[in-house]
């Protein structure tokens, strides 16, 4: 499995974002996507989803051209996005969420093609604790949604894993934890994943993006994280600690 981004230009808001990117992601394997703050992640994120169409180029899944065809990668990727446009004081369940998405992926008539199986697998393989399974969304921590709007990626069980900044507004202890999970997923399946905190999930991690804008460096871990690079890329908001790399533009 894999996404080809063929020389790919991006704006938006009539400035470029993404600039002659020639990138490979294959898998199963872990694929990191780092850089500061408006690097550019998201936007290569809905580029390859097809919500994003490029001034140049085009997004390749498996040899077929998805460039501006989010249809054509249902059942394929599955996304978690930074933000969810969901009101959180809903008075959805967990399973009631992740089987609201699953239907979305069935064919017609989707209110009568309910699947338990795939919302449970989707859940256990998100560690979702059993007993969250009937909470309402509004009442758990953010680490426990986190892992629920993983599971939502899951349902449909695709191939390849799009995850924008799934480690964030967690507490430490979560962090590992979740990057534990996303890890393991790695083992059968193509993640990509944007991190302020690389070294989380480095020992998953088979490739790394470090990205910012029209600049970037696509190589193995300790190819590209590198002083060199790393300064090019976030200027001084970085350092090595105990042979471990610290960013410090990361979000709370």
């Amino acid at each position: 499995m894999y996404i080809l981004v063929e020389d790919v230009y991006v704006k938006r808001d009539s400035q470029v974002v993404l600039e002659s990117m020639n990138i490979k992601f294959e898998g199963p394997g872990l694929i990191q996507v780092i850089g500061p703050n408006g690097a550019g992640k998201t936007t290569l994120f809905l580029t390859i989803l097809g919500l994003l169409k490029p001034v140049k180029g085009r997004i390749l899944l498996d040899g077929t051209d998805v460039t501006g065809r989010p249809e054509l990668l249902k059942g394929k990727v599955g996304y978690m996005p930074q933000t969810f446009d969901i009101d959180l004081n809903t008075p959805f369940t967990v399973w009631e969420l992740v089987d609201c998405c699953m239907r979305m992926y069935s064919k017609w008539p989707r209110i009568l093609r309910g699947n338990k199986d795939a919302v449970k697998e989707a859940l256990v393989k998100a560690g979702v604790d059993e007993s969250l399974w009937h909470k309402k969304v509004s009442e758990l921590s953010g680490g426990e949604r986190q892992r629920v709007f993983l599971a939502r990626a899951l349902v449909s069980d695709p191939p390849i894993l799009i995850l924008d900044e799934p480690l964030a507004n967690i507490d430490p202890h979560g962090r590992v934890l979740l990057a534990e999970t996303i890890g393991s997923l790695s083992k059968e399946k193509l993640v990509i994943v944007s991190s302020h905190d690389p070294s989380l999930m480095l020992k998953y991690t088979s490739m790394i993006l470090v990205l910012n804008k029209n600049i970037y460096v696509y190589g193995e871990p300790r190819e590209v994280l590198t002083p060199e690079i790393l300064r090019k890329i976030y200027g001084f908001g970085w350092e090595l600690v105990e042979k471990r790399v610290q960013i410090y533009d990361f979000h709370t």
